[in-house]
């Protein structure tokens, strides 16, 4: 069993019939009506997935509320809010909540946003570092630009004060409910009129998402087949309200919720429901970072289209969307209606006698989106990859790549520069003009004076120089306490990129005239690789060239991780998905300038996949 996060979008109520509130419904009716109404959607219209910003939740949302954008003007004439009820005081789950904010309303900040801890209250009284602990998030977030504003809900007049007092972003709205405060107290309007804070009610209730609505959104889960198990001790982490306002209008135009739920349930059912289901499901699971094992002789183009061509195929064997139905009205002449058939899955509804012609009402399949007529049922954008490093077509072995939505991982292993391992082979005797075995012979020369001795002291004479040029980059003597404090922190790495460093070359095979190198190198181009194997031959007193460059090791992934092309399959590259989020939960993502030891900001990105056609 695994904890799962399920995450239920209602989309905009205000285009449903349940925003048509009855006079004795409450909020807490609303929000679960709206979250019902979801999950009790045609089947044809709902849409689940694994969530891009957690690999570990599932998504349920409307395929036509997602799909529809936010048309009604500029930026500047919106105001976009949202209030956050929190269960949980996890940092994550708050940052994941605003983050599903700006992807429900479709914009890049939010005007202010209002936390309340009912929820999370229910069990005993609100302390000050409870409230801070969950205020210095929404600080972030206002210091990232997401957020203009931010305010509190319920809290104690004495506890709203030591928050404004305490509070590197001060509070700018607070709201009170005046279903258990008739009278605002006067403390806390004297204060807000000193402070110049927005003082508003809501009716909002103590507990928006109670443990018996809870229980029920679990059946209807599991009744409408959104999930295969019924998931066990479900309980909410959040849930969020969003709204946005015509300001030139005064018009309320969106209003919805989201609703983050936690539950135990096993982790294979779902997997083996999702990947055996229709093929956009399963497409939809094909969402990180996938470590892949490449070929000799591909370059990043073919690459990516053998990857793509060997996923579309097993896609296009699943279920795919049903064809649309239509009611087509026929009229032809009546001394051709008794040689006209219907169609192949057509079905002749009505038919009767118009003056000279015969009318039929038929019903059939709309052949709009037949394959044949709209083509294929993927395209490039529907499986986009990032590469995590460079590409060269004469490299084999491990290589990264970022799938969908893990654009931003993929940037944080360009930028961060992690550790690679690769095992070069070279033969001495001949020299090419491009310092590999597919190069033009340009000389030839002997090299049986050479042994494996006489090979590891120029290799270690090598390693030497780059380790000292690491440390003469940072500007610190090798035999100075800020050398000891760089190297005490790990790899001493250049402050760019363009600078290779070798932390370690040694001989691993030995067999004249050709021999094998492991190498553990950061910054490297493959044609630095070659060149330096033609410049050991030379230091010899011989000559030689690259016969091999495999990649071992990326960070934490080795040969192990990868698929080989003959096991690229849905399953598999969603196993590896898996298995990478978890290898990299482990790993420092950090991208970290080693001398000034601060984040360094990332302004370049890898290349984006491009058409094949390119």
């Amino acid at each position: 069993m695994e904890s799962r996060e399920i995450i239920i979008y209602s989309g905009n109520i205000l285009n449903k019939a349940i925003s048509l509130r009855k006079g004795n419904e409450s909020n807490e009716d609303e929000i679960f009506e709206s979250l019902k109404a979801c999950i009790g959607q045609k089947p044809d219209l709902l849409t689940k997935n694994i969530d891009p910003l957690n690999g570990n939740a599932i998504e349920v949302f409307s395929e036509d509320e997602m799909n529809s954008s936010h048309e009604m003007g500029d930026r500047q004439d919106l105001k976009v809010t949202l209030k956050l009820f929190l269960y949980s005081l996890e940092r994550k789950d708050i940052i994941a909540s605003i983050d599903r904010g700006l992807r429900s309303t479709s914009v890049d900040y939010l005007d202010n946003i209002i936390l309340s801890f009912s929820g999370y209250s229910k069990a005993g009284a609100l302390t000050i570092e409870q409230i801070q602990k969950a205020w210095a998030v929404l600080e972030d977030q206002v210091d990232s630009g997401k957020v203009k504003m931010i305010g509190l809900s319920d809290v104690d007049t004495q506890l709203f004060i030591q928050t404004h007092e305490l509070a590197k972003v001060k509070p700018s709205i607070v709201q009170i409910n005046l279903a258990s405060c008739c009278v605002v107290p006067p403390e806390l309007a004297e204060f807000c009129k000193q402070k110049s804070i927005q003082l508003l009610t809501h009716s909002d209730p103590l507990n928006v998402l109670p443990e018996e609505k809870v229980l029920q959104l679990s059946n209807f889960l599991q009744e409408s087949a959104i999930l295969p198990e019924k998931p066990g001790g479900l309980e909410p982490l959040w849930v969020m309200r969003f709204q946005v306002h015509l300001k030139t209008r005064g018009v309320l135009a969106t209003k919805g919720y989201v609703a983050s739920l936690n539950g135990t349930m096993t982790m294979t059912a779902l997997a083996a429901s999702a990947l055996t289901s229709d093929a956009r499901t399963a497409l939809s699971l094909l969402n990180g970072v996938v470590c892949l094992y490449k070929p000799y002789g591909w370059d990043k183009l073919r690459f990516i289209r053998e990857f793509r061509h060997k996923i579309y195929e097993e896609l296009n064997h699943m279920q795919q969307s049903p064809r649309q139905e239509i009611v087509q009205i026929r009229r032809v002449d009546k001394s051709d209606a008794e040689s006209t058939t219907p169609l192949e899955n057509e079905n002749v509804l009505l038919s009767f006698e118009d003056g000279k012609k015969h009318v039929e009402v038929v019903k059939g399949l709309s052949y709009q989106d037949h394959p044949l007529v709209a083509g294929p049922r993927f395209s490039n954008k529907d499986l986009q990859m990032f590469p995590a490093a460079r590409v060269d077509i004469q490299v084999s072995g491990v290589h990264l790549f970022g799938l969908k939505e893990a654009k931003r991982d993929a940037m944080k292993i360009f930028h961060g520069r992690w550790l690679k391992t690769y095992l070069v082979s070279g033969r001495f005797g001949v020299a090419t003009n491009t310092a590999f075995r597919t190069g033009k012979v340009v000389e030839k020369s002997t090299y049986h004076s050479i042994n494996r001795p006489m090979f590891e002291r120029c290799l270690a004479s090598t390693q030497s120089a780059h380790q000292r040029l690491s440390f003469l980059a940072t500007g610190a003597p090798l035999d100075s306490d800020r050398a000891y404090e760089l190297a005490s922190k790990g790899l001493v790495r250049p402050a760019d990129a363009s600078s290779p460093v070798i932390y370690s070359i040694k001989c691993v095979d030995f067999n004249l005239p050709d021999f094998t190198l492991e190498l553990k190198v950061i910054n490297e181009v493959p044609n630095y690789l070659r060149r330096l194997i033609h410049e050991l031959g030379l230091k010899l007193h011989s000559v030689a060239h690259c016969t091999k460059l495999q990649i071992t090791n990326v960070g934490p992934f080795s040969l192990n991780d990868a698929i080989i092309l003959k096991h690229w399959n849905v399953e598999n590259v969603y196993n590896n998905i898996k298995n990478s989020r978890e290898v990299m939960s482990k790993y420092d993502m950090q991208v970290r300038d080693m001398w000034v030891d601060k984040p360094l900001n990332i302004v370049a990105e890898p290349d984006e996949s491009s058409d094949d056609e390119k």
